[in-house]
């Protein structure tokens, strides 16, 4: 790709936006969420201060091998330098000139909420086509105020690019150390607010005021209908627009919150066989398999009727039921584990069933216990709403585990805690 003076990269403080949220997510993955409120740890020191705040030596190299698949400095050659710079001003200058030598493409690895993070690599080219067709969509836009982390697919798409191709300033909001009821008096008239559906949730329970004409963009998730509903009645001269996609496709679809169907971008085509169903993007040569049941409607449109697979999305994260439980078999105590989802008055929760070796005395003190083992080893899943515990799983003739009734099991619930909410 040609380099130009509107590159995302060369705008005022872009980059040490991207690599702070980047170090954002390294604590929170480590269980150290509690840092980001620390002025004394703030993310950008991690570099110069990784044994303090519990990295080794090795994470260390693994933080620098996805920071340099992110941003393509294998590709320039310049990944290896990446181990003798001790400062984020020092990785901010080198992701530069390597973006000044190839800018072409850029990485973005999975939550990694119940398995190893997987990194899919997009041509900036793609992203900025979508970029351009929803900056076409917004013309009448000031700002752009983005409440997700930058090197997220979704945070970047709409927090780098739209504004840029907007020619609009960016306002970034971190809901992990700022209060959404102090957003109120950073919000203007016209702004396009991006967010994901947990943070509108969040947004309408805490009755954070708005302005009155704002555009409202969720992703990463189904944006629960009684949520949008609400939303909608309460400031009806506002735009609402769901995007469809993930990590490794990027944008796929969208639609109005009002409206059931989604409407495929352009440049995507759709197909569904047997059942399931396949996006393909003949510009891009892409093909890709969704793990979501597609409902076709006769003007090309589409719903969607939930996932093919075990995985469920929470706080726009994928998390696999089944990888979950073998996590929580790793836990010393723990001789069985199964994991439940349920979508409660618009939340999302997760519920968990443990066999223990032996039951605790005092179950409350083992849960807190066990809370903090969360906190050390699960990353970004957020806390289960309730823990029960009994001898063995629940299970048919077919020694196949069942759901389970918490009413009939000692169960404890409210006060677990991880990485996602501490």
């Amino acid at each position: 790709m040609t380099n130009s003076g509107n590159s995302w990269w060369q705008q005022p403080g872009a980059l040490e936006r991207w690599l702070e949220d980047f170090f954002s997510d390294a604590l929170r993955r480590r269980g150290k969420s509690e840092l980001l409120q620390d002025e004394q740890a703030l993310p950008s020191q991690l570099l110069s201060r990784y044994k303090e705040l519990g990295f080794s030596s090795l994470d260390m190299l693994t933080l620098a091998s996805r920071f340099a698949a992110c941003l393509g400095l294998n590709r320039t050659g310049l990944s290896d330098l990446l181990l003798a710079r001790r400062s984020a001003a020092q990785w901010c200058e080198l992701a530069r000139r390597s973006l000044e030598i190839d800018n072409s493409h850029l990485g973005f690895y999975s939550s990694g909420s119940s398995s190893s993070p997987t990194l899919s690599v997009h041509t900036l080219a793609k992203l900025q086509v979508e970029a351009d067709f929803f900056a076409q969509q917004l013309t009448s836009c000031r700002r752009v105020v983005c409440t997700v982390p930058q090197h997220h697919i979704y945070g970047f798409i709409w927090g780098s690019l739209v504004p840029l191709a907007l020619n609009v300033p960016c306002i970034s909001l971190n809901p992990l150390n700022s209060l959404p009821v102090s957003w109120s008096a950073q919000l203007l008239e016209h702004d396009v607010i991006v967010a994901t559906p947990d943070i509108w949730q969040l947004i309408l329970d805490l009755d954070v005021s708005l302005p009155e004409q704002f555009v409202a963009i969720s992703s990463t998730a189904p944006l629960a209908p009684s949520v949008a509903r609400q939303l909608c009645a309460r400031y009806p001269a506002s735009t609402q627009i769901a995007v469809y996609g993930s990590t490794e496709t990027a944008g796929l679809a969208w639609r109005y919150w009002a409206q059931a169907d989604y409407q495929l971008l352009p440049w995507w085509s759709l197909s569904l066989r047997s059942g399931h169903a396949s996006v393909s993007c003949e510009q891009f040569g892409e093909h890709h398999a969704l793990d979501d049941q597609i409902q076709l409607s006769s003007d090309g449109r589409f719903q969607l009727q939930g996932r093919l697979d075990n995985v469920v999305q929470i706080a726009g994260h994928n998390i696999n039921l089944s990888t979950l439980a073998s996590q929580l078999r790793q836990h010393p105590d723990v001789l069985d584990a199964n994991t439940l989802y349920r979508f409660n008055k618009d939340h999302h929760e997760l519920h968990y069933f443990l066999s223990l070796r032996e039951h605790p005395p005092n179950l409350q003190a083992w849960c807190l216990q066990f809370s903090v083992w969360l906190t050390q080893h699960m990353g970004d899943v957020p806390p289960p709403a309730t823990v029960t515990v009994s001898e063995t799983l629940p299970t048919n003739t077919l020694n196949k585990p069942l759901y389970w009734d918490a009413h009939d099991y000692p169960t404890v619930t409210g006060i677990f805690k991880n990485a996602f909410n501490v």
